[in-house]
């Protein structure tokens, strides 16, 4: 529950983030170096700022809740001044190298109209917030003015005969943006011998580091790590893309077993994923292979309530609902195996089926009979898991003896063993067999009765239940032992011992022979993080780039046998872990970072504008989808801005036949608006008609029954979805953006206009990956990293573009990529799928006697009015700006 207090301090974070947007700050710098490295915008360093006054005032400070309040917006405004053109300028310059003066960089003036431009600022706050800041423009004013050191003497005695002595809030100030300013986590320990700490407190700053990010599972040791380091007392101050860093007053606590504790937090985070939104809707891909592949690859997730809406997904899949023709062929078949082998066996079976199951029709009872055994199959290799689970606990009597009886209760006369002979490979006579048993169960007949399978399914519910509840602490645990020693041989850094010294010399070693083995030819490693493997890498899992490697892999070393790519338990569990977003492997994924560093507030505004975008993903609308993005495109052409994850889900707005096509297919499946369930995300309107349905559903107001809409198309989240913790967030992309068969080049051209808009929109950097390769994180030059083939930054360089963007640069990018991919949308069709490519070699006049060439009359006004406002974006002549 909010308090008042913490409800105005949020109402005051809004209203400063508004003001600051307004002001444009985001595309301004705070913090700069050369070419770009270490660059940080003014909006987030002082949302940063803010957000670190905020946690020192009181505690490190003592200070009362309105001095917070004060301290807390000084710091929000302590470097406005920046924002001036000149400092910008300046910044520019020395970005790209040329010269540049100490006086270049003043912004500690007190003039009269330094103070004007503040109170102007304070004035928009309190319009948002309904404070009264204004009036206290003076004292900020003071406060502000001496959080930066004097450049001499005489800038000193101008500073106090403008606003007077320095106020007591300096130093909190002060304090705050010199920790706000540290470019990495482990540079917080530095501040320990701060001037600016008060005397006699007890003060102690630290950090924790891991050395890759592999993605949701890195989030996972993320906040364990955070947790653990709360626990001992430690308060998070700067979360960066790999590390975070804290403050600790007074002496440090903690559990006597920190690597325990560990792995229970880890644990705790699973559980965390299994009650998510996130792993309900993606359970039945999450915990399932294809029928052709492994059954039940993730089955230590599965807890005993997701058994029914697993085994009810099954039921209404194709391969469990065959159609008489496909009966028919399947007879032939059997017939034709039956001649090659000189035997009649599958045939005899199939005839004394068709012979005692009634008046259904010989197709129709074989198309029933293979449909219940496909489900079967999935049934018997559960029942299989947990047979070996309880044998290796030393249970294996106990579980043949009790699921013995289950098995006569629910399916038929089956023993345990009889499992082992149901699986794809089954041939018809053996099939035959199976089934007549679970249809003959006691004197019932249920290839007769009209809810056959619903029996049959709510008996296998019922089996499995039982299993998982007798026989659950038999299974793996959520994090298996070799999971909890990579993911601590990932973290680089931690106050905290959590290995022995035999157990760190251990692993030492490990790393140095690991190496000196990758150069021999029977060496297997993980073909994604170079650890030692486990098992083959499941198409299943990671797609035709099962046979890849990625430049992780030390040199030298043996990819596997057949050339099959090796993973390890952690990057085998990141892909179960990443099933849940997506069916299929995803393509790749577009990693947003902080923008240098994010504070707990910065993350909050994060949290917030991610959400807005995962709600907008809904059948297929999202960033990802050219269609759904046509008004982005168009916004940012004409030289607009998307300050906020609102405007772009506005943007994103489903069209009319968006509507009408679901609510078409509401009408067919239901009926009537009353008879579709639903849940309420947010509050909206006109929810008693299915277009009102079909509209908040595509709005992200509402959720529509998943089930329901399982069989709709588009499908659910096609484009894209999203994760995201306090250090980083994934934008997973289930396809290559763009026409099917465009070139890679091309598809370079829509991601890196893809990672630009990210990263405007949420203020961070973003890297795109492709598959599922772990991230190092090292410095970037730019705003976003994304691969470039040569024909590629040639077309970047035609535009008047280069493939690494400054901050300053983000506006003519975003404009210019916009209309090259708005042009092709309309006006390209004819050039072919390399058409991105093709335009961007071409000035105005080529383009528009190309489009006349190909569309002509064909053309309406509006059409016309597009294309030639498009075009005022596009160079004169070829890498003009």
């Amino acid at each position: 529950m909010h308090t008042a207090a913490q409800v105005r301090l949020d109402d005051l974070r809004e209203a400063l983030v508004k003001t600051a947007i307004q002001q444009g700050w985001q595309h301004k710098y705070a913090k700069f170096g050369r070419r770009g490295r270490g660059t940080q915008s003014l909006f987030v360093h002082s949302v940063n700022a803010f957000s670190i006054a905020q946690t020192l005032g009181p505690s490190l400070f003592d200070l009362s809740p309105s001095d917070t309040e004060l301290a807390s917006v000084a710091a929000f405004f302590h470097d406005y001044q920046k924002a001036e053109n000149t400092w910008q300028e300046a910044a520019i310059r020395f970005i790209e190298g040329k010269s540049t003066t100490d006086a270049d960089f003043a912004h500690d003036s007190g003039s009269p109209q330094m103070r004007d431009k503040l109170e102007s600022l304070l004035r928009e706050v309190d319009k948002s917030a309904g404070t009264d800041l204004a009036v206290q423009t003076d004292r900020i004013l003071r406060i502000i003015v001496y959080t930066h050191d004097a450049v001499n003497s005489a800038s000193a005695m101008k500073r106090k005969r403008q606003v007077g002595a320095i106020d007591p809030l300096s130093k909190v100030v002060r304090l705050s943006d010199s920790i706000a300013s540290i470019k990495k986590a482990e540079d917080i320990k530095r501040k320990v011998n701060d001037p600016d700490i008060p005397a006699g407190k007890d003060v102690s700053f630290e950090y924790h580091t891991v050395s890759v990010i592999r993605g949701v599972i890195s989030s996972f040791l993320n906040e364990a790590v955070t947790e653990l380091m709360k626990e001992m007392g430690y308060t998070p101050l700067l979360y960066f893309g790999n590390s975070t860093a804290y403050i600790r007053l007074g002496e440090a606590v903690g559990p006597d077993d920190p690597r325990q504790r560990l792995r229970e937090l880890l644990e705790a985070q699973f559980k965390k994923f299994q009650d998510s939104e996130i792993f309900e809707r993606g359970l039945t891909e999450g915990v399932l292979g294809p029928i052709t592949q492994t059954k039940w690859p993730s089955i230590h997730l599965v807890r005993e309530r997701d058994i029914g809406p697993i085994l009810n997904y099954l039921n209404s899949r194709p391969f469990t609902n065959k159609d008489q023709a496909f009966g028919r062929q399947y007879i032939e078949k059997s017939r034709e195996k039956d001649r090659k082998k000189g035997h009649t066996e599958n045939m005899d079976a199939i005839n004394r089926l068709i012979k005692t199951s009634g008046t259904v029709s010989d197709d129709a009872i074989v198309a029933m009979m293979v449909s219940d055994f496909n489900l079967l199959v999935f049934v018997a290799d559960y029942v299989k898991h947990y047979r070996e689970f309880a044998s290796r606990a030393g249970r294996g009597d106990e579980f043949d003896q009790k699921v013995t009886q289950w098995l006569k209760d629910t399916l038929g006369d089956f023993v345990p063993d009889d499992m082992n002979q149901i699986d794809n490979t089954t041939p018809a006579s053996k099939r035959v067999a199976t089934i007549e048993e679970v249809w003959h169960i006691g004197s019932e007949n249920l290839h007769k009765t009209k809810d056959r399978r619903e029996q049959i399914t709510q008996r296998s519910i019922k089996l499995l239940t039982l299993i998982t509840r007798e026989f659950k602490d038999t299974a793996p645990p959520l994090v298996a032992d070799e999971v909890v020693t990579g993911l601590l041989g990932d973290i680089e850094h931690i106050p905290v011992d959590l290995l022995s010294g035999d157990e760190l010399r251990r692993l030492s070693t490990e790393v140095s022979e690991r190496y000196l083995k990758g150069k021999s030819s029977t060496s297997r490693l993980c073909s994604l993080c170079s650890l030692t493997s486990v098992d083959d890498a499941p198409a299943g899992l990671f797609g035709d780039g099962s046979e890849k490697f990625s430049n992780l892999m030390e040199g030298g070393a043996s990819i596997g046998s057949k050339r099959k790519a090796q993973v390890c338990p952690l990057c085998m569990l990141e892909g179960t872990l990443r099933k849940f977003y997506f069916g299929s492997p995803p393509y790749g994924t577009l990693l947003l970072l902080p923008d240098l560093s994010l504070s707990p507030d910065g993350f909050r505004l994060w949290s917030n504008a991610l959400d807005d975008a995962v709600r907008s993903e809904n059948l297929g609308l999202g960033i990802g989808k050219d269609w759904s993005m046509r008004l982005v495109y168009e916004h940012l052409s004409q030289g607009g801005i998307i300050d906020s994850s609102a405007e772009l889900v506005r943007l994103l707005s489903p069209t009319k036949n968006d509507i009408k096509h679901l609510a078409d297919f509401l009408r067919a499946e239901r009926g009537n608006a009353e008879d579709v369930d639903y849940t309420v995300v947010r509050k909206a309107k006109n929810l008693n008609s299915l277009e009102g349905l079909a509209r908040a559903h595509l709005e992200g107001s509402i959720v529509i029954d998943p089930y329901l809409l399982s069989s709709y198309s588009p499908k659910f989240r096609s484009e894209r979805t999203s994760y995201f913790t306090a250090s980083y967030a994934l934008t997973f992309l289930n396809g290559p953006p763009g026409l099917k068969d465009e070139p890679v080049s091309s598809r370079a051209l829509r991601l890196q206009l893809m990672a630009l808009l990210l990263a405007d929109v949420y203020h961070s950097k973003v890297v795109f990956i492709e598959g599922y390769q772990p991230f190092i994180p090292t410095e970037m030059r730019g705003m976003v990293r994304v691969e470039m083939p040569a024909p590629a930054a040639n077309a970047l360089e035609s535009l008047g573009l280069k493939s690494t963007v400054q901050l300053h640069e983000l506006d003519e990018n975003l404009r210019r990529l916009s209309s090259l991919v708005r042009i092709a949308m309309t006006f390209g069709e004819k050039i072919g799928n390399d058409r991105l490519l093709r335009l961007s070699s071409m000035n105005r006049g080529a383009i528009l006697r190309r489009v006349d060439m190909d569309m002509g009359k064909e053309m309406n006004d509006q059409q016309k009015h597009l294309l030639l406002s498009l075009l005022e974006n596009m160079p004169a002549k070829p890498g003009e700006l």
